[in-house]
This record gives C-alpha cells, structure tokens and sequence, in this order.
C-alpha cells in the first residue's frame, strides 16, 4: 500500500490524562495502535547504543542490573530549574530519534499488512516537533487535580512528583488549541469509551491530508 493512502492518528495528552487508555480502547476495537511511550521504554532498556549514550551523560546510577533506573532519572529530568530543563533536553535528544525511526518503521509495517488507519500515542507529539506528520490529533485531557489522584493512585507517584511531571508538560489548554480533536477524560472509563466510539466513525471516513499540496500553498 502507498503510505500516501493511509491516516495516521496521534493520541496526545498530559501526564496521567487517560490517552493510554484511549488508545488500548481504539487497540480493542481492532485498530493498529503504535504505544511511543512503551516503545522508548523498550528501547532504552533494549538498545545498546541509546543504553551507552544514557550511562555517558547521567552516569552509571541510570542503570540497574541492566534496567532503566527510573526513579533516578525521574529526579534529574522532572522540574523547571535550568539545570533539569538542560538534562531533560539531553535525555530528549537521545531518545526521541530512536523513537521516531522506531514509529515510522512500524506505520511502513502496518501499512504493508494493509492497515488504512493506523494510531500512534504519544505525550510530547507536539513537544517533539513531530505533529506536522500526522494527518489527525486527539487530545486527551482531565483537570489537574484528576490527574494528580490518578497519579497517586494508580501509579505510585506522590502527590509532589505528579504536579512536578505535570508541571514539566505542555498545558492541556495548549495542546486541545493544536489539536484536531479534544476529549475531556473527566468522568468514568465507560464516559471516555462512548466519546471515542462516537470519534471512530468520523476519523474512518477522513481522507489522508496532502502534505505536499499543503507545503506548496
């Protein structure tokens, strides 16, 4: 399949908004969903290459027994200081390109299976520069206070290091301002798979935007 025939759909939101679970819902309904967040994951704890650049800029404490220490690189990069401003760019330039290769090695893959709508979910889409590549956005958004509580307790964060990763993103008004499509993840799990289920049909019959035509405008 040519890839121009194809839509590609990024998931965004905020630390602890709910889009990993948009995505699983749109994964469950048979959709190919590409998880960047997991997929770093895997990389910098699969990959040799990003694991050494890792170790040569934070040390050998960011890794444990040959795994991610994430709560120690949590500490260095999450906050508004200069100095975890810098490390949290430096982490950002050695993941994010490893990561974007990874995701349009997948959307290639997908696309020769015959996938004509395929998702990709991501919370820096925007922060990455990379949103101009994809056709359509969804942004997944919840008040602040939501997202802390689900911080805490879904995810083992305390209350200060959920508002300080919150407070290291993108707001939820700045990313709904961007975004094609925004839903409010501000009520029950069954709230946010009715909103997605009425958003299905729509993104179906969306033609793929033509990037080229729109560069030349």
């Amino acid at each position: 399949m040519n890839l121009d025939d194809i839509v590609v759909v990024g998931i965004t939101g905020g630390f602890a908004s709910g889009k990993s679970t948009a995505a699983k819902i749109i994964a469950e309904r048979g959709f190919k969903v590409i998880f960047t967040d997991d997929r770093a994951k895997f990389l910098m704890n699969e990959n040799d290459k990003i694991k050494q650049k890792i170790i040569t800029a934070f040390g050998n404490e960011a890794y444990i027994d040959g795994k991610l220490n994430n709560q120690y690189l949590a500490s260095l990069v999450f906050g508004e200081d200069k100095e975890s401003v810098k490390r949290r760019e430096k982490l950002e330039s050695i993941v994010h390109p490893a990561v974007i290769d990874d995701m349009i090695g997948l959307i290639e893959e997908y696309a020769s299976f015959g996938d004509k709508l395929i998702f990709v979910e991501s919370a820096i889409l925007f922060e990455a520069g990379i949103s101009d590549g994809f056709d359509y956005i969804i942004n997944i958004a919840a008040p602040k206070d939501q997202r802390v509580k689900r911080a805490v307790e879904h995810r083992n964060f305390s209350e200060q290091d959920a508002i300080k990763k919150i407070q290291s993103q993108m707001s939820d008004e700045e990313r709904a301002g961007l975004a094609d499509f925004s839903i409010d993840n501000n009520k029950t799990v069954k709230d946010l798979q009715q909103s997605i289920e009425f958003l299905l049909p729509i993104l179906t019959h969306l033609p793929p935007k033509n990037f080229e035509n729109d560069e030349n405008e």
